[in-house]
């Protein structure tokens, strides 16, 4: 049975060549969403010089300027986040949203990231079970 297939787009976030362009990020959101795309996506990255806007604060302000189009997490590296506050944003959001949100949650992809948030790498499975317990 063939079905309708969705598209979603990664939300400009990393600048390399200036500063966050805000503007930039509003224009392009709404473009994908009278586009008809169904979802936009951010991803997280707090290690490293390239800067780049956190996700659920990133999505709150879509979710005020956007009203249709879901908005989601790809991915939040889950074992840096303390689980009850976690809960309570993303709970947050997906209220403010109207039931837009969709979270993806993830190790993070360098183990070495981990440490500096005193929390050792050798754990950040078990600190990943714990949120999703939550």
């Amino acid at each position: 049975m063939a079905g309708k297939i969705s598209w979603g787009i990664s939300i400009p976030q990393v600048f390399f060549d200036g500063p966050i362009d805000v503007p930039l990020i509003e224009r392009w959101s709404k473009r994908a969403e009278s586009l008809g795309f169904e979802s936009l996506w951010t991803q997280e990255a707090i290690t490293g010089a390239v800067p780049i806007l956190e996700p659920v604060t990133l999505l709150s302000y879509l979710a005020a300027i956007t009203e249709k189009v879901r908005l989601g997490t790809s991915v939040i590296v889950a074992p840096l986040r303390n689980p009850i506050q976690l809960a309570k944003s993303l709970g947050s959001l997906d209220h403010m949203s109207k039931g837009r949100l969709t979270v993806g949650l993830g190790l993070g992809g360098n183990p070495n990231d981990i440490p500096p948030f005193g929390i050792s790498a050798d754990k950040r499975v078990r600190r990943f079970t714990e949120i999703i317990d939550v």
